[in-house]
């Protein structure tokens, strides 16, 4: 059951997982006319299921004889995925926020208890980053942090929900874990520059509150990650950082700007659909500091996002996994998960500390 299967991203998985299962996908969602002519044009490959996560009373109903949920937009809590644990249903989560995330990392015994999986950042930022970060790190030391830099073309078509998630963080002050302690930071102030490989080049990227900067520390045991974002079009990354500063990005918190904002957004194609993630992981080894790179390219952040769930959710169903709720670095090997996704180019790099400084 893909729930938001009708939504940008779900309707991606819906139509990969109906090669691999024909007849056994179920597109969910509350617009019974969209789940509906969406579920039609399969032909008998895709079902579809009136679902409101809002009604709790239907939750055991629609759950009844579903093997695996892939939940495609944020939920309000973590009801709906406690009761998937409760149902004995494995469970997968490409939402992005954080909070939500947490709560339901904390449902872990309840999957355990009833023989189930859940695994969680599941998508580009986090899920792909987080990979890329544990790569990074294998074989290193006494590492001292990870940054993670992602670049996203204004090209692509992004998502309703995709939209009004980065509208809603970019006057988000949040903690991250600096060594021992906490410390605030606030999206798109602070700013770190790298190079992307060609034509990409040296950008400009500034914090930005994606979830994989709160939880690697947990997962992976890094005193340090910060999480850096900028797009393809520079002028768009600095205008986000001006208005920002300005104070005028606060005003897309208001309806109806807010939704004015997300039509704007919506309809800036600057550039390409392009999208690269790289990760720096600082480090010793055989006595040196050294820094490992990862580096990710590719096209479309939807397309990316629903392989890496239908490759997950392939694993979730066809292979023996530990039970209990996971992020996704938690379960899979990075390489060997690597291998599977072919619409994408990764790329390896190590230099010495002291040349990164210099």
């Amino acid at each position: 059951m893909v729930v938001g299967g009708y939504g940008d991203v779900g309707k991606r998985i819906c139509r990969d997982l109906s090669v691999r299962y024909p007849g056994r996908v179920i597109v969910a969602g509350r617009d019974p006319n969209k789940a509906k002519q969406f579920a039609q044009a399969f032909k008998g490959k895709v079902a579809w299921q009136l679902l409101d996560i809002i009604e709790e009373s239907y939750y055991s109903d629609v759950l009844r004889d579903v093997r695996i949920v892939i939940m495609c937009f944020d939920a309000p809590d973590d009801s709906f995925a406690k009761e998937c644990f409760k149902n004995g249903t494995d469970y997968i989560d490409i939402s992005a926020t954080y909070e939500l995330l947490s709560q339901i990392y904390q449902l872990n015994d309840n999957a355990k208890i009833n023989g189930c999986t859940g695994i969680l950042s599941v998508g580009l930022a986090p899920g792909l980053t987080n990979l890329l970060a544990k790569s990074a790190i294998q074989g290193l030391y006494n590492v001292e942090r990870v940054d993670i830099y992602i670049l996203i073309g204004l090209g692509d078509d992004h998502g309703e929900a995709s939209i009004y998630w980065v509208l809603d963080n970019i006057n988000a002050d949040f903690m991250i874990w600096v060594e021992d302690s906490q410390e605030k930071v606030r999206s798109f102030i602070e700013s770190k520059s790298t190079v992307f490989p060609s034509p990409l080049g040296k950008r400009k990227a500034y914090r930005f509150n994606f979830s994989d900067q709160h939880v690697l520390p947990q997962t992976l045991k890094v005193p340090t990650v910060g999480t850096w974002a900028c797009f393809e079009d520079r002028k768009t990354t600095e205008l986000m950082h001006w208005l920002r500063v300005s104070g005028l990005s606060k005003l897309v918190k208001r309806d109806p700007l807010r939704k004015l904002a997300k039509n704007v957004f919506d309809s800036i194609k600057v550039g390409t659909d392009i999208f690269a993630v790289k990760v720096e992981a600082t480090g010793w080894q055989e006595s040196q500091a050294v820094i490992k790179e990862r580096v990710a390219q590719g096209h479309s952040e939807a397309s990316i996002t629903a392989q890496i769930a239908s490759q997950v959710a392939g694993y979730v169903l066809e292979n023996d996994l530990p039970h209990g709720v996971f992020h996704i670095e938690e379960v899979f090997d990075p390489d060997d998960f690597f291998q599977g996704l072919s619409s994408i180019d990764i790329s390896y790099n190590e230099r010495t500390a002291e040349k990164a400084i210099v």
